[in-house]
């Protein structure tokens, strides 16, 4: 919070197995850097400012196979400021900005979609990926959440292979994303 130049105010407490970090967040931005996830046009490009994979790699830590390195990497990801949006905001041709946290990639993409009436094609080959996301891939170390997120939504989409699901609907669970 302190690299991100904001205060802490108040919290709560919660008994649960795992730490929660939870925050609510306000402040003031120009009406011109305002970015929304509706106008998103034919032929846009879309831009992802970290990689696929932290929910898988945080359910092998949960399961005790995550390595000490990886474990290393997914958590400096998660540590590290996604202030780009604010850069990106400022920027004319970034038109359409969304997240990719609960309902992963392909959730948040195709909600982007919806409201601006277009579609996507993904080529999962040129999606950013964590570099060890294959190992996990392999060991089938999904989150939970994974499953729900395409049961939810799937039947919107073309024909996936299993693990484009896992990857794509991948519950992002990162601060600052």
């Amino acid at each position: 919070m302190l690299a991100a130049g904001i205060p802490l105010a108040g919290g709560h407490s919660i008994d649960a197995p795992e730490p929660i970090f939870g925050l609510a967040v306000t402040g003031t931005v120009h009406p011109k850097q305002i970015r929304s996830n509706n106008l998103a046009r034919p032929g846009d490009e879309l831009y992802l400012t970290k990689p696929l994979g932290v929910g898988i790699l945080t359910t092998a830590q949960k399961r005790g196979v995550l390595t000490a390195e990886d474990f290393r990497t997914v958590r400096a990801l998660m540590l590290e400021l996604n202030d780009i949006g604010a850069e990106l905001a400022s920027v004319d041709a970034a038109r359409s900005i969304t997240d990719v946290t609960g309902f992963g990639l392909l959730g948040h993409l195709l909600e982007m979609c919806e409201a601006s009436g277009v579609y996507a094609d993904i080529e999962l080959t040129k999606v950013p990926q964590l570099e060890a996301l294959p190992r996990y891939v392999a060991q089938r170390t999904f989150p939970g959440g994974t499953a729900r997120n395409f049961d939810s939504y799937g039947h919107k989409v073309g024909p996936l292979a299993d693990d484009a699901k896992n990857i794509l609907c991948d519950r992002r669970r990162a601060v600052g994303c």
